[in-house]
C-alpha cells in the first residue's frame, strides 16, 4: 500500500511480477529512487538474487553478482544525473561481506558493473538479521548504517563511511543508557538530512524520538546527533500500539519524503506524520488492509516514474 500525498488517498501497487520472474518466495525491499525499487531474496539455497524494477511498467533487471562467496549485508539505491537522451542514472550501494572483510561496493548504471569504494575497519561491523534489516543512508558522499564497534562493548551505534576517501567513524547511539533490548532505532533520510527514529519500550511504548545526525567535519572527524522531535504523550496514547512483539523486536518503521516524517507500526493501520518545517503532527487516513501483518513493517519513499527504464 502506498499513500499519495497529492491526492490524500491510499493506492495499491504490486511486485507480484518479481515473484513470477525470479521465483521469489520472499521479497525484501531495500529502498527506492528515481521510480525504481531495489529488492532481493534467496532463490536457490544460500544464493540471493538482487533486482531493480519499475512497479508501474512491470520491468526489472537482475543485478550481476560480484562472486558466489559475497553476501550483501545491506543495500540501497540512489538517483544520479540525467545523461542527455539516455535518461536518469542511478547507483546501488552495498556493504558486501566475503570472508572476514566487509567492503563498500557500488554498482553504476552507466558502467553496468560493480566497483569497490573501500573496506570497513576490522573493529567495525554491520549485522544483518532477517527481522531487522540494516538500512543504508547516503548523504553528501557519506554512507551511514547501524553497526557495532568492538571496543564499545559490542553495543550498536552508527557507522559513517566516506565514499570518497574510504575512512570510517563510529558513534554510539543516542540515549546510551537505554539497553538495546528496550529500543528500536531506524536510520532514514529526508533530502540531505540524516535522521534516526528511536522507539523506547519498557512496560509499554514510552517514547518515540526523532534525532538528526550531523555530517562529520574534517577537523573533528566526529559524528554528532541531536534530538529534534519527540511524540507528545497525548498523541502517543492514541497510537493503536499492542503489547505483542516479534522475537523481541519493536515493530516500528520510519521514512521521510519532502519534509514529512512518516511513522508506521506493524499491526496497526495508523500512520503518524511529523512535519519538519512546521513542527506539527497529524494522522493519515487509516490504511486499508486485508489482514493484520505479523512482522516488522518496512516503509520507503516512492515517486512513480513511467519513463524510468531498467536495461
Amino acid at each position: 500500500m502506498g499513500y499519495c500525498f497529492f491526492t490524500n488517498t491510499w493506492k495499491r501497487f504490486s511486485l507480484a511480477f518479481l515473484r513470477e520472474k525470479y521465483d521469489f518466495s520472499d521479497i525484501w525491499i531495500h529502498g527506492s529512487a528515481a521510480g525504481l525499487v531495489l529488492a532481493s531474496t534467496w532463490v536457490h539455497g544460500p544464493i540471493r538474487t538482487h533486482s531493480l524494477s519499475n512497479p508501474l511498467t512491470g520491468t526489472s533487471l537482475e543485478l550481476p553478482r560480484i562472486n558466489d562467496s559475497t553476501l550483501f549485508q545491506a543495500m540501497t539505491i540512489v538517483a544520479g544525473e540525467r545523461q542527455g537522451h539516455n535518461g536518469e542514472t542511478y547507483k546501488v550501494i552495498a556493504v558486501a561481506e566475503s570472508g572476514n572483510a566487509q567492503r563498500v561496493e557500488i554498482y553504476d548504471s552507466c558502467l553496468k558493473s560493480w566497483s569497490t569504494a573501500g573496506q570497513l575497519p576490522q573493529n567495525m561491523r554491520i549485522l544483518h538479521t532477517t527481522l531487522d534489516k540494516v538500512r543504508i543512508v547516503i548523504s553528501e558522499d557519506f554512507l551511514y548504517c547501524k553497526g557495532w564497534q568492538r571496543e564499545v562493548r559490542f553495543r550498536y551505534g552508527i557507522i559513517a563511511f566516506s565514499v570518497q576517501n574510504g575512512t570510517s567513524i563510529f558513534m554510539p547511539l543516542p540515549l546510551e543508557d537505554v539497553p538495546d533490548r528496550n529500543r528500536r532505532d531506524v536510520l532514514f533520510s529526508c533530502g540531505s538530512r540524516v535522521l534516526l527514529g528511536t522507539c523506547i519500550r519498557y512496560r509499554g511504548v514510552e517514547d518515540i524520538i526523532i534525532s538528526e545526525l550531523h555530517k562529520p567535519t574534517l577537523t573533528s572527524n566526529f559524528l554528532e546527533g541531536r534530538e529534534i522531535a519527540r511524540i507528545p504523550p497525548s498523541i502517543l496514547e492514541d497510537f493503536d500500539i499492542k503489547e505483542d512483539m516479534v522475537f523481541g523486536s519493536l515493530m516500528f518503521d520510519f521514512e521521510a519524503t519532502r519534509d514529512l516524517v512518516c511513522i508506521t507500526y506493524g499491526r496497526a493501520n495508523e500512520v503518524l506524520v511529523y512535519n519538519l518545517s512546521e513542527n506539527t503532527w497529524r494522522w493519515l487516513q487509516r490504511r486499508p488492509m486485508d489482514k493484520q501483518w505479523l512482522y516488522v513493517p518496512y516503509a520507503f519513499a516512492f515517486e512513480p516514474r513511467l519513463d524510468m527504464k531498467v536495461e
